[in-house]
């Protein structure tokens, strides 16, 4: 049973849409929340690695690839914000 038509959208019809402008309060927002993640990662990152001594070696691999995965995320995510 169909309820109603799929509309199928395209990269092209997206890209035809008008980006709304930020304000300076929304601009102000949104670095703000990029700068405290990138904080927060970079925390998180320098925790993991300098833990390493602190853990078994059993888990010292795991700790340096969770750094890693945090340093790659975050700017893969910011790229997709900045144009």
């Amino acid at each position: 049973m169909i309820i109603g038509k799929a509309r199928q959208v395209t990269f092209a019809g997206a890209m035809e849409q008008k980006m709304n402008e930020l304000t300076a309060g929304q601009f102000s927002l949104v670095y703000n929340s990029f700068s405290f993640t990138f904080a927060t990662m970079a925390a998180a990152t320098l925790f993991l690695w300098f833990g390493r001594s602190q853990v078994g070696p059993a888990y010292k691999t795991a700790l340096t690839i969770s750094g890693l995965v945090y340093t790659r995320f975050f700017p893969a995510r910011l790229a997709r914000y900045i144009a």
